[in-house]
């Protein structure tokens, strides 16, 4: 028997990095996993490759080699009727819903990118959350979980600071943006959904995907030389935002918290918001 043995999860962004580390992981605890992904080849703004539908079909495979179902589909979390369509024939399909992981996310980063790139991160993963979770709920029973996918850029306290004329540029400007908006609304809702015993946490991190972290995008952000030496040089100064030496959060790590939170170990846990890989982040960033 797994930690979330039988219960129905759905995860947003599950065709690469963090999401498809969420699946597997759910899975092999026992779940059986509706897998969600826009599968855009790209999406202009954001510097650094995304994943088509064979990426989510792969996934989908791997959650059934561990003996639990998936259903996979192509599902852009900005279009609120997608997502209520998609997830109410998985929901027929499986039965039930029992956990929401919301990690659909995108990281447009650069002081040249346009408005463009505020308009995609911000309605990706704020307005992307509230479409989810009012798709989510109406499936929803007693025992529920719903996590939200966060980060540490949800911590700088003006989060317009990385704006035009700051390093990260629009893009990054929304993300932390996005980030704070659903910190709050993640708590309210949690205080809102206690008369139902349905829970509502988040799990930020520091730097984790390896296919972010080897970016051009994000190796940009801490070292200006090009290539190989652009890597190295990130990978050095990472280790500072972390409260280990490690330069960022392996998935896996994440995914073992999101698997706490999804099983009934935290059952009587809401409204938290559990921080990994954090070291003097906060500190750090609130005085930019």
């Amino acid at each position: 028997m797994g930690r979330v043995q039988d219960k129905v999860v759905v995860v947003t962004g599950a065709a690469r990095g963090q999401g498809r580390s969420h699946s597997i992981k759910l899975a092999k605890e026992g779940a059986d996993i509706i897998l969600f992904d826009s599968c855009y080849d790209d999406i202009e703004t954001n510097k650094y490759q995304l994943d088509g539908s064979g990426q989510l079909e792969k996934v989908g495979l791997e959650v059934t080699k561990t003996g639990r179902r998936a259903y996979t589909a192509e599902v852009d979390v900005r279009d609120g009727a997608a997502v209520v369509r998609e997830l109410s024939n998985a929901v027929v399909e499986f039965g039930g819903l029992d956990v929401v992981v919301i990690n659909a996310d995108i990281c447009p980063l650069g002081a040249e990118l346009g408005i463009q790139a505020f308009v995609d991160a911000f309605h990706l993963e704020f307005i992307g959350v509230i479409n989810t979770v009012q798709a989510a709920l109406p499936h929803m029973q007693a025992g529920a979980s719903i996590i939200v996918y966060g980060s540490s850029a949800s911590l700088l306290r003006d989060p317009m600071s990385a704006g035009v004329d700051g390093p990260f540029g629009l893009g990054g400007a929304a993300c932390s943006y996005a980030k704070q908006m659903v910190n709050s609304y993640m708590l309210r809702l949690a205080t809102q959904l206690v008369p139902q015993s349905i829970r509502a946490n988040a799990v930020h991190r520091t730097i984790g995907s390896p296919a972010l972290q080897n970016s051009g995008p994000m190796c940009g952000e801490f070292r200006s030389e090009v290539d190989q030496s652009k890597r190295d040089g990130a990978l050095e100064a990472l280790p500072a935002l972390q409260a280990t030496s490690i330069p960022y959060v392996d998935p896996e790590d994440v995914a073992n918290v999101v698997c706490f939170l999804a099983s009934d170990d935290s059952r009587e846990i809401t409204g938290l918001q559990f921080l990994t890989g954090q070291r003097g982040f906060t500190s750090t960033l609130l005085n930019r």
